[in-house]
């Protein structure tokens, strides 16, 4: 085996071993749009928040809590699982609160 062969085998292998490390894995992309879609549902339960908040004169604060709770994480969870980006993004543009439940698939 002459020495360019032989230096070539290492040199292919370092290559693809290199190249392995730093390509992303399908499970890292996965959880990296699975926490960016958790993120967009967290912005939209704040966005819904502040629809509902838009109705009310007195004690906004208190309503902000309330409403804050009683979305919490189960609606976060249940959206990211739910509704597509496009019907987030619509929901996130909606100028009421009745316009953002249609666009997330509500009457």
């Amino acid at each position: 085996m002459g020495i360019v062969k032989w230096m070539k085998r290492p040199v292919v292998g370092l290559a693809l071993v290199l190249a392995a490390c730093d390509a992303p894995s399908s499970d890292s992309t996965g959880d990296r749009l699975a926490t960016e879609r958790h993120e967009r549902c967290g912005a939209l339960a704040a966005h819904l928040v502040e629809l509902r908040l838009a109705e009310v004169a007195v004690d906004r604060e208190a309503h902000r809590r309330a409403l804050t709770s009683a979305l919490g994480d189960r609606f976060v969870a249940s959206c990211a699982e739910q509704f597509d980006d496009p019907a987030i993004a619509c929901a996130m543009a909606a100028p009421d609160h009745d316009t953002a439940g249609q666009c997330l698939g509500g009457e």
